[in-house]
């Protein structure tokens, strides 16, 4: 019988599954605002260190879950969302500050 993956594996896959099925679509891949559905939404690019010194990690929680302007609203369990957000963090140019 296969091993059962360890409790922050499994969170680690939702988060991707995640953002490959409800952020790429719009923010793309790795976040720069170039998914297939980013013109029609005008996605911001994610990766610009200016956009990212200019939100908190609680505002992105809001957003996400709240939805702004084209971007739905998403009702994701409290650890997605914070993976969510880690992840959007990780995607900052030239790294973490």
């Amino acid at each position: 019988m296969p091993a059962t993956p360890a409790p922050s594996a499994n969170a680690d896959m939702l988060v991707s599954f995640t953002w490959e099925r409800d952020c790429s679509q719009c923010h793309g891949p790795g976040g720069r605002g170039d998914g297939p559905q980013a013109a029609m939404v005008h996605a911001p690019d994610l990766t610009r260190p200016e956009w990212q010194d200019a939100v908190t990690d609680e505002q992105l929680a809001a957003v996400i879950t709240q939805g702004r302007n084209k971007m739905p609203s998403f009702d994701l369990p409290p650890r997605t969302l914070q993976g969510i957000v880690r992840k959007v963090r990780s995607l900052r140019r030239g790294g973490p500050r």
